[in-house]
C-alpha cells in the first residue's frame, strides 16, 4: 500500500526513467506519481506474496493521450515476463486489457476513464488458461467481467506490478500513461482480512507531531519528533541516531481528519521507517508501537550503509487484535529500537 505521503521513489523497490513525485495533484493526502515520459515506470516485487490472483487498486487521474496510441498504465509480470496489461484507449478512453504486453491480444474491455480528474480502477485477476478472471470496477461499478484464459505462456504467478509507461522496446514512444497515480493498494485472496476488492479508499500519511515515551536516541539537533519528520526525507540533514542496544524513540503522531458522526473504516496501518546503518559490521532495530501505554516490538530488522525504507503492514490494532478504530489510530505512538 503506498499514497505516495513519504514523498520520496524509494518506497518502491525499483524505479526506471525516474517518474516524479508531485504535489501538484492528489487524490488523498499531499503526493501522487507522475508518469510523463516513454519508460518512466515503478515496480512492487511480490516476494513471498506472489500469487496467481490479486486484488489491485489505482487512484487515476488521466491527462490525455495524442488520440493514436493507447496508454499502457498497469502491468502484471510473471518471472520470465508480461502477462497482463491494462490501457487507456487513445480514442475513446475506454480501458483495455490485454494478454502478454502493450501490443498483445485484446481480450476485454469496457468503462470510460474521465480526462483531467481522478477515478478509482479496482481490478481483480485470477492467472489461468481456462477459468482465469479479469474484473474491472471504474469509481466502484463493474465495467469488465471477462471469464476464460487469462495466461500468457506457461507461467501463471504473478511475481511483480508496475504503474506506468510500458518497459517494452520496439513499441511506439507515445504509449506511456501521462498519468498521476495515488492510493495504491494489492490484497491477496488469502486471510481473513484485506482479501477481496480493496475499494474506493485512500492512503493518509500521518508524520510526527510530538515528543512520545521514550526519547532515548540523539537527534542530529534539535527535539528527536523534529529530527524524523521532514516530508520529504532529507536523510543526512536531520536524523535520530544511537548505537546502544534496547535504546528506543517512539513519537506522538499526527491524526486523522475523522468527520463528526462518522466511523473510521481503516482497512490496515503501514509503519515506514527509513533507516541508514553507520557501521560496516551490520546491525538491526526494530518496530516499536505504543498505544494505551503498552509497547509493542517486532522482530529485528537487518539494514546496511545505503537509506531504505522498511514498511510494515498492521492489518488489526496490536491492543485488540481487531479492526483499527479511529481513536486507536489517534492515540498511537510510532517509533524504533536499537538491536
Amino acid at each position: 500500500m503506498s499514497g505516495l505521503e513519504a514523498g520520496s521513489l524509494n518506497v518502491f523497490s525499483s524505479v526506471y526513467v525516474i517518474p516524479q513525485i508531485t504535489a501538484a495533484q492528489a487524490r488523498t493526502g499531499t503526493y501522487s506519481l507522475y508518469i510523463d515520459a516513454i519508460y518512466e515506470r515503478v515496480v512492487v516485487p511480490l516476494g513471498m506474496q506472489a500469487t496467481s490472483e490479486l486484488f489491485i487498486r489505482t487512484g487515476l487521474y488521466y491527462t490525455g493521450g495524442n488520440g493514436v496510441f493507447d496508454r499502457t498504465f498497469l502491468m502484471l509480470y510473471s518471472l520470465s515476463g508480461y502477462l497482463l496489461t491494462f490501457q487507456v484507449r487513445a480514442a475513446d478512453n475506454v480501458i483495455l486489457v490485454r494478454l502478454g504486453g502493450s501490443m498483445g491480444a485484446l481480450i476485454a474491455s469496457g468503462g470510460v476513464v474521465p480526462t483531467n480528474d481522478w477515478c478509482c480502477i479496482e481490478v481483480h485477476v485470477l492467472i489461468d488458461n481456462a477459468i482465469g478472471i479479469v474484473q474491472v470496477r471504474l469509481d466502484g461499478v463493474q465495467i469488465i467481467d471477462f471469464l476464460g484464459d487469462t495466461q500468457y505462456g506457461t507461467e501463471i504467478i504473478v511475481y511483480a506490478i508496475s504503474w506506468g509507461s510500458t518497459p517494452e522496446t520496439g513499441v511506439p514512444s507515445l504509449r506511456c500513461g501521462y498519468c498521476y497515480y495515488d492510493d495504491l493498494a494489492v490484497n491477496n485472496p488469502h486471510g481473513i482480512r484485506n482479501n477481496s476488492w480493496p475499494g474506493l479508499g485512500g492512503i493518509i500519511g500521518l508524520v510526527p507531531t510530538g515528543t512520545g515515551n521514550y526519547t532515548q536516541l540523539t537527534p542530529s539537533a534539535g527535539t528527536n519528533w523534529q529530527a524524523v519528520n521532514d516530508v520529504p526525507p532529507d536523510d543526512d540533514a536531520a536524523y535520530v541516531e544511537q548505537a546502544t542496544v534496547d535504546l528506543k524513540d517512539t513519537y506522538q503522531m499526527q491524526d486523522l481528519i475523522i468527520t463528526p458522526g462518522k466511523v473510521a473504516d481503516i482497512a490496515a496501518v503501514q509503519w515506514l521507517c527509513r533507516a541508514y546503518n553507520t557501521v560496516s559490521q551490520g546491525g538491526n532495530f526494530a518496530r516499536l508501537l505504543r498505544l494505551y501505554g503498552v509497547d509493542y516490538q517486532d522482530d529485528d530488522i537487518g539494514y546496511d550503509r545505503s537509506y531504505d525504507y522498511h514498511p510494515e503492514i498492521l492489518e488489526t490494532s496490536p491492543d485488540t487484535g481487531q479492526d483499527w478504530t479511529g481513536d486507536e489510530v489517534n492515540a498511537l505512538e510510532a517509533g524504533v529500537v536499537v538491536k
